[in-house]
C-alpha cells in the first residue's frame, strides 16, 4: 500500500533479504523545501526525516505502524538509512514510561522458576508524564516458545489523565516446561498502534510441577 510522503513518489523501504527485518532505501534531499505553513521556501539542512513502517496488523485488525526520526546530514543531499524492525519499534513517541514487574500465583515477585500450571502475571505501572494530555494505550503481552512461535498474546486497553499513573495486568498460565520470551508493549490505541514506550523483554525457565 502506498501511503503520502516520500512512498507518493514511489520511494520504498527494500528489506534486504526474507526475513532479515532490516530496511534499506535512499532518496535525495532537495536544496529548498517549503517550510509548515506554505508561505517561504526554507533549507532542510539539519531538519530531520520521519520513518514510518506499516507492519502487521494486531489481535484487534488494527494497522501496526512504527516509526523513527533522524536528523539529515548536514554536508550532504543524500541520504540512506538502514533500519531493523525492532529498532523502529523500541522508539518511544510520547511521554509514557512504564515499571514491568513479573509476579506468581500469590502476587508476589517472581523469585523462583515458574510452574506448569500456575498463574504468572505481568503487572505494569504506567505512568503518563505529559500534564496537558490524556494517553489511551493498549497494554500487550506476548509470550514466545523455543522455536520463536507465539503461543500467548492479549491485550488490554484503557486511558491515563495527564500526570498520573495506571496499573495493567494480564496473566499467562504455561501449559509446557520449557524456555520463553516474554514482551510486553505499551501502544497507542488511537488509530494506527504507535509504542508509546520501549519494549520490555524477559526470558523465563518453566519447570513442570
Amino acid at each position: 500500500m502506498t501511503y503520502e510522503g516520500l512512498a507518493a513518489t514511489g520511494f520504498a523501504l527494500t528489506e534486504t533479504g526474507p526475513g532479515t527485518g532490516i530496511f534499506k532505501g535512499s532518496f535525495k534531499m532537495p536544496s529548498q523545501i517549503c517550510n509548515e505553513d506554505g508561505t517561504a521556501l526554507i533549507s532542510p539542512t539539519g531538519g530531520s526525516v520521519q520513518v514510518w513502517y506499516h507492519d502487521f496488523r494486531d489481535a484487534l485488525g488494527r494497522s501496526v505502524v512504527v516509526g523513527l526520526t533522524s536528523q539529515t546530514p548536514q554536508s550532504s543531499q543524500t541520504s540512506t538509512q538502514s533500519y531493523s524492525t525492532q529498532q523502529l519499534a523500541e522508539i518511544p513517541t510520547h511521554k509514557i514510561s512504564i515499571n514491568p514487574e513479573m509476579t506468581d500465583n500469590l502476587d508476589r515477585p517472581l523469585f523462583e522458576k515458574p510452574s506448569v500450571g500456575k498463574n504468572l502475571n505481568f503487572v505494569t505501572e504506567i505512568s503518563n508524564n505529559d500534564n496537558q494530555k490524556t494517553q489511551s494505550y493498549s497494554y500487550i503481552v506476548q509470550v514466545k516458545d523455543e522455536d520463536d512461535k507465539v503461543v500467548y498474546l492479549n491485550l488490554i486497553d484503557g486511558n491515563i489523565d495527564p500526570g498520573s499513573k495506571k496499573t495493567a495486568e494480564i496473566s499467562w498460565i504455561p501449559e509446557f516446561p520449557g524456555k520463553y520470551t516474554i514482551e510486553i508493549f505499551v501502544w497507542d490505541k488511537m488509530g494506527v498502534a504507535l509504542p508509546l514506550a520501549q519494549k520490555t523483554k524477559y526470558s523465563v525457565d518453566v519447570v513442570s510441577k
